[in-house]
């Protein structure tokens, strides 16, 4: 349903670009490929969101060089491309229609100013006239493919900074893959699974950004024995309490630094690598904690995802459910294809 009431003054005028992009369009292919961060565009209206030029030049505004490459692709793969021509500081193209951080106030150290005060019908109209129209052209395309004899494969391309501003760790790599499986791949078996809640929220009352460290783990196995190989762990922050109430959840300070608990990679590599579980889960929106996500990094849900496991979003109740002896089910949609979903989840308590 378009988040736009008929009628309603128009965010985009005759003098912006359209947003969708799309090379290659008549081409037939099982292949389709997708590139959210293609482009820097700014409406008008916005005046470069009060940003220098110099500003929506650099990594934060677009995917630098994506689009070469993606063109490149789609021509040698004869593909259909379908692009975003506005930059992602207008309105994100990946990200849930309700997420904090769809439309953010800093991005790598940078404020700014055109997203700050922004009312719900500002920020439904960015979403209606610019993120609304890719989805739907995407969403039309892999429809007509659904019933196709082999399978569509989606292809969503982007480029990475070798260097952020805001925590300046250098980032190596010359090219990376996530890839893994869709919904409609992961077995029955992995729908119900044992449940371990390592609890973190007393610490999270004093510190929002405070994270597990290993010295959880060796506690709750202290008390319980090891975590058993294949579990379902679930990170108990009490951060489920502050929803609906939206700006509570985001935590976000004066200067739209977001402060949420998340995981952390050395306990993530304990339960993947050796304990060898199957899914995690936590009570924030994010794998990673507010204040880096707020740099614009998701490290660690691209770490969980590149080892081909899942994870559950936006739990709650954990208060109520016992440290170990639970089993958790979670059931969601058979989506073919489908990178995510709305799930449901259960715990069954002896």
């Amino acid at each position: 349903m378009p988040l736009q009431a008929p009628g309603a003054i128009t965010l985009l005028s005759a003098r912006d670009p359209i947003p969708v992009g799309v090379r290659n369009g008549a081409a037939v292919s099982h292949f389709l490929m997708i590139c959210d961060h293609a482009g820097n565009a700014v409406p008008a209206s916005l005046d470069r969101l009060g940003l220098p030029h110099s500003e929506l030049d650099r990594h934060i505004g677009y995917d630098i060089g994506i689009l070469g490459v993606s063109e490149r692709l789609s021509d040698l793969l004869l593909t259909p491309l379908i692009f975003q021509r506005y930059s992602r500081l207008v309105v994100e193209s990946n990200r849930r229609f309700t997420a904090p951080d769809s439309i953010t106030l800093t991005s790598d150290g940078t404020m700014i100013p055109g997203n700050a005060a922004l009312g719900d019908d500002a920020r439904r109209q960015r979403i209606a006239e610019i993120v609304e129209p890719y989805h739907r052209e995407i969403s039309g395309r892999l429809d007509k493919l659904a019933d196709a004899p082999t399978p569509p494969i989606l292809i969503s391309m982007h480029s990475f900074t070798p260097m952020l501003r805001v925590n300046g760790s250098p980032r190596p790599w010359q090219i990376g893959l996530c890839y893994g499986r869709a919904l409609d791949e992961l077995p029955v078996s992995e729908m119900l699974l044992p449940l371990c809640v390592l609890d973190i929220a007393g610490r999270v009352v004093a510190d929002p950004d405070a994270t597990p460290e290993p010295a959880d783990l060796e506690a709750w196995e202290a008390r319980h024995g090891r975590i058993p190989e294949g579990a379902f762990v679930a990170l108990r922050t009490g951060w489920s309490t502050r929803w609906p109430d939206s700006g509570r959840f985001a935590n976000k300070d004066v200067s739209g630094v977001s402060h949420t608990p998340g995981w952390s990679v050395a306990v993530l590599r304990i339960l993947f690598e050796e304990r060898g579980v199957t899914a995690i889960g936590h009570e924030q929106i994010d794998t990673d904690p507010g204040m880096v996500t707020s740099g614009g990094s998701y490290a660690l849900e691209d770490y969980v995802l590149r080892r081909d496991r899942w994870q559950l979003e936006l739990l709650t109740n954990l208060d109520q459910v016992p440290e170990a002896g639970a089993l958790i089910a979670a059931m969601w949609p058979n989506a073919r294809g489908g990178s995510g979903f709305p799930a449901r989840a259960m715990a069954i308590v002896a």
